[in-house]
């Protein structure tokens, strides 16, 4: 009998520790290809929603904003580079006012307000329109928010 005993409480201690176990393990982490769908679809739409527009609106700017932060937060968090966001500047084309000069001797310069570059989605988060001193080879920069979609990721 004491053997019998003794083996009950081995599996009672087992079972326990067990349990213990289980109920301190994190939760199973999210499906990291099902939040990818989704942050796709995000840009998808705020693209579709700027070409609509047809100019970044502040609702627009913000929700690239948190979209970015968003994919920032997925790619540290699964490690992986299916979508990604950058940064970055882009310049007016050069010497070319896009609207009539100013009689001051510069002109103003507006930069594009989104575009599509391969397989990168662009939004303006700088100012629209800049004045831009004559005799500049460049016109002034503009800054992008840009976030990329890897086909076949």
């Amino acid at each position: 009998m004491k053997n019998a005993s003794w083996l009950g409480l081995l599996a009672a201690a087992v079972m326990a520790v067990g349990t213990i176990g289980c109920a301190e393990s994190p939760a199973a982490p999210p499906d990291a290809d099902a939040e990818l769908v989704a942050l796709k679809e995000r840009a998808n739409n705020l693209a579709a929603a700027a070409q609509i527009e047809g100019t970044i609106t502040p609702e627009i700017r913000s929700a690239v904003a948190r979209l970015s932060a968003d994919i920032k937060a997925w790619n540290a968090q699964t490690g992986r580079t299916d979508i990604s966001v950058s940064e970055g500047v882009r310049r007016t084309d050069e010497a070319k006012p896009r609207t009539a000069p100013r009689q001051s001797g510069g002109s103003m310069y507006c930069c594009e307000k989104y575009f599509v570059d391969g397989w990168r989605m662009c939004f303006l988060v700088t100012t629209e329109c800049q004045y831009w001193p004559e005799g500049q080879f460049l016109g002034p920069p503009c800054g992008y928010t840009c976030i990329t979609i890897w086909p076949g990721k």
